[in-house]
């Protein structure tokens, strides 16, 4: 498990960093357009969302471990 943290963490360091890059104002204006699924939203609606799908995803892992009696692992620092 560890090392599929250690391999994820400099992808989550670099998505971290580019947020940061971004203005207040960035999240409300710029605007995330997905023609092939017809969608128009701002990028704080997307980064919302990719939030949120990443936190259903963790729920789901540590309660099969949970369920399956393995150990979980710290996963935030």
């Amino acid at each position: 498990m560890q090392a599929e943290l250690d391999f994820a963490k400099p992808f989550r360091m670099a998505f971290i960093e580019t947020i940061k890059e971004f203005s207040p104002t960035d999240f409300s204006t710029i605007e995330i357009i997905r023609t092939e699924k017809g969608q128009r939203r701002k990028l704080e609606d997307y980064l919302q969302r990719i939030a949120y799908h990443e936190v259903v995803h963790t729920g789901q892992l540590l309660s099969n471990l949970r369920t399956i009696g393995l150990e979980r692992p710290q996963i935030w620092d």
